[in-house]
């Protein structure tokens, strides 16, 4: 299928990840995936699949869910537009006056819609420290985000591209005060995978309130990059019906939740506990090349530091370089090779902050890394 193609052709394709085919039988495929790809969903995905991601919500964090809080969306970056549209009120090409809030480094693309085509004013709060952290840790560190008066606040939990986990005491209090001040909180967990020992999102049932607005989707956890699924859980006023809130304005988006997954990603929710041989040697490998990746990088005399990840499956690391590192990624693409700048998530250009995914295979990692030190170097 394949053949006479270079890896790096195959980058876009999806191909070093898991699909579904990878994982069940054919006859399970037959017979699940075909029949419901004749049918649309329902606006606001199965409902057997959202009573099953409740279920597995409920199991980790001691919530209450049940399928009135949870919607399929076409993607966690659609859910995250559809869900800043909601809490900023869109309508008739109007929405509400205040600004939205995102607590840095990360910054995406996602939000160019609700900048150019709303008018919306976006800003980001810096907490990117070297040598110290990278997410606030205080209350005091919040109180500029609060005192500007947002309507909505973003985070990322954890963060990208370092895959730092924000407190869980403090968001629990950044919840408390937004409930006083009527602010929605809009949480992107979906770095939320392989995480390193110990770091975990940390939610208890505080979690579980009605300015409250979750964002996942298994396109890291299992593979599933391609398929384009995600889900939003929150109250169901924010989620409203299939012409109000959430689900309404997704209601235009013709077979908006994938029918075809549903199936199998109720199968994959079910993995949510031991994970089977086929989990485990995945982790495996990536626990693997993570290592190389990171010894790698502690030789290179130009590597300033390397750091620490929570979650993610990628390796963020800093370097000395006469320039920014767009430019260095430049140098980078002219080798065929890709290490994403860290500017694009909000850091300072001029760090020179490289991020690195190390989900590829062995091969083309150390010839990523070779390309490195070579233009380092040069």
């Amino acid at each position: 299928m394949f053949e006479g193609k270079e890896p790096q052709d195959l980058l876009d394709t999806g191909v070093f990840f898991r699909g579904p085919w990878d994982i069940f039988p054919k006859e399970f495929m037959e017979k699940h995936l075909l029949p419901t790809a004749r049918a649309y969903g329902h606006e606001a995905g199965a409902f057997r699949l959202r009573e099953k991601i409740a279920e597995v919500e409920n199991r980790k964090h001691n919530t209450a869910y049940t399928v009135a809080n949870v919607a399929i969306v076409p993607g966690a970056w659609a859910g995250l537009v559809l869900s800043i549209e909601e809490a900023m009120g869109l309508e008739s090409g109007q929405y509400r006056r205040e600004h939205i809030a995102v607590i840095g480094p990360t910054l995406y693309q996602m939000f160019q819609r609700p900048i150019r085509d709303y008018g919306m004013r976006v800003i980001a709060y810096d907490y990117v420290l070297s040598g110290h952290h990278h997410v606030p840790q205080t209350m005091n560190e919040m109180e500029e985000v609060f005192s500007d008066k947002p309507r909505t606040i973003i985070i990322s939990n954890p963060n990208n591209p370092d895959g730092v986990f924000f407190p869980a005491n403090l968001l629990r209090e950044v919840i408390e005060r937004a409930a006083q001040e009527d602010i929605v909180i809009i949480i992107d967990e979906m770095q939320n995978c392989f995480t390193s020992e110990g770091a975990c999102l940390g939610y208890e049932q505080w979690i579980e309130q009605p300015h409250v607005v979750r964002l996942d989707s298994p396109a890291k956890r299992f593979g599933l990059a391609q398929h384009r699924v995600g889900w939003v859980i929150t109250s169901p006023e924010l989620l409203g019906t299939r012409r109000s809130g959430i689900i309404g304005r997704m209601s235009s988006f013709i077979a908006n939740a994938p029918k075809s997954l549903d199936v199998i990603l109720q199968a994959l929710l079910d993995l949510d506990g031991p994970k089977p041989d086929f989990l485990l040697e995945v982790e495996a490998s990536l626990r693997e090349k993570e290592y190389y990746v990171r010894e790698r990088l502690s030789v290179i005399p130009e590597v300033v530091e390397v750091y620490p990840r929570g979650g993610c499956v990628n390796v963020a690391f800093k370097v000395d370089f006469d320039g920014d590192d767009l430019t260095l990624a430049g140098k980078l693409m002219e080798r065929k090779t890709l290490m994403m700048p860290a500017s694009g998530y909000g850091y300072n250009p001029t760090d020179n902050v490289l991020r690195i995914t190390f989900t590829q295979d062995l091969e083309h990692i150390e010839r990523g890394l070779d390309n490195l030190e070579t233009v380092l170097r040069s």
